[in-house]
């Protein structure tokens, strides 16, 4: 199983997010205990999108999804 978000990667848009929208950016543990409890897995990996031979930790089965990408979807 490959695939997934990288652990930094995600963290570094949410703080981005949390940043431009005025709220407070939860630490990076609470992040990471958020998404366990509620089934995402972490996983060490060495491919996935970024794919350079390097070993990351992804979360399998999640991605961040952008505005114009929920658009061409037909999201809100």
């Amino acid at each position: 199983m490959a695939g997934g978000i990288t652990t930094t990667r995600l963290y570094d848009e949410l703080k981005l997010w949390f940043a431009e929208n005025g709220l407070t950016v939860p630490s990076q543990q609470a992040v990471a205990k958020s998404l366990k409890q509620r089934g995402y897995l972490k996983k060490r990996t060495y491919s996935g999108p970024d794919y350079d031979n390097s070993q990351r930790f992804r979360y399998i089965g999640l991605d961040i999804v952008t505005a114009d990408e929920r658009k061409y979807k037909g999201g809100a």
